[in-house]
């Protein structure tokens, strides 16, 4: 698998827009597309759940959730966005080369926790001189995990 190569993206969408079908509730589900990786490089269905704060490209830290056994970061405003309301969980619907893979992650409340406390780390620490963000960018570069940080919310007229 390509880490920084390959320039993936991830999209909020209503299952409604998603499946041909009738369905018994429209929830939001979180569509991560990955171009240039097939369904065995990485555990999409992994229980292994991190939450933290990466550097982004620029040298922000950006507060995110590691899935996929620590593989791939996503932004935690693209899991607050896909996340159920009435449930403790969020859906995650992949999109490798070579197959697409719906996963359910459930979130209790020592998660929830540990994603309030990454966004209000990664608020708090944006003002950093130009020596921290050049060693900032020096780690996101060396990154072993693939960065989805550009995320997108579909509205209904768009599909």
């Amino acid at each position: 698998m390509t880490t920084e190569q390959v320039k993936s993206t991830a999209f909020v969408v209503k299952t409604a827009k998603l499946f041909k079908q009738p369905i018994i509730r429209t929830i939001n589900v979180l569509v991560v597309v990955l171009r240039g990786v097939y369904s065995s490089a990485i555990d999409h269905a992994s229980p292994y759940i991190e939450v933290g704060t990466k550097p982004g490209e620029d040298g922000r830290q950006v507060a995110c959730m590691m899935l996929a056994d620590g593989k791939i970061a996503l932004t935690l405003s693209a899991i607050y966005s896909a996340k159920t309301p009435n449930e403790s969980a969020f859906y995650v619907l992949w999109a490798f080369d070579d197959a697409t893979c719906l996963t359910r992650y459930p979130v209790n409340d020592y998660l929830d926790e540990r994603m309030y406390v990454a966004h209000a780390v990664a608020c708090h620490i944006q003002i950093l001189t130009q020596e921290e963000i050049r060693a900032w960018r020096e780690i996101a570069h060396a990154a072993e995990y693939m960065r989805i940080f550009d995320e997108r919310y579909i509205h209904d007229g768009e599909i």
